[in-house]
């Protein structure tokens, strides 16, 4: 093969490899203002990780949601600004929907603070959001009575579609 058709084969397979890498691999990153996705918004079934970054100086949680049939990531984020205002007045209960009535599954985990986890999916077809949830300390443990803290702050960056 000449040296020609060989550069050719090659400028080929850079762009190739180039337009296949997409927006990488999925990455949620918490910060001490927000949170952000990047990645593909678009995903086949089955088992994917999301890279979760924690850049703050507190625990942090993070989950994907699966939601129910007729939800929303407008509804997700509506119910975490009701459950700050209701935590800011001592309330107890937020009305709904809630979790209970706009999820169907959900994946979590935790990183510590200035570490990153994985966070892994295992999902069929189905619209699913993101949620970071900044702890108010850097404690990452449940209470003694397995109970999580109420988080200082929540983001919900983006929905992801399987299909």
């Amino acid at each position: 093969m000449s040296e020609r058709g060989l550069g050719a084969i090659l400028l080929a397979v850079l762009i190739l490899a180039a337009s296949c890498g997409g927006d990488g691999a999925p990455r949620v990153t918490l910060t001490d203002k927000s949170c952000t996705y990047s990645g593909a918004r678009t995903h086949e079934p089955g088992v994917f990780d999301i890279e979760a970054e924690n850049t703050t100086s507190h625990g942090a949680g993070f989950a994907v949601f699966e939601l129910a049939p007729g939800f929303s990531i407008k509804d997700v984020r509506g119910f975490f600004q009701r459950l700050i205002v209701a935590h800011d007045r001592g309330e107890q209960e937020v009305k709904p929907p809630t979790p209970a009535d706009f999820t169907r599954d959900e994946f979590w985990s935790h990183a510590d603070p200035r570490a990153t986890a994985l966070l892994p999916v295992n999902a069929s077809a189905g619209r699913f959001v993101i949620v970071c949830m900044e702890n108010p300390s850097a404690d990452t443990r449940p209470s003694s009575q397995g109970v999580w803290p109420d988080p200082a702050a929540i983001y919900v960056p983006t929905q992801l579609e399987i299909r």
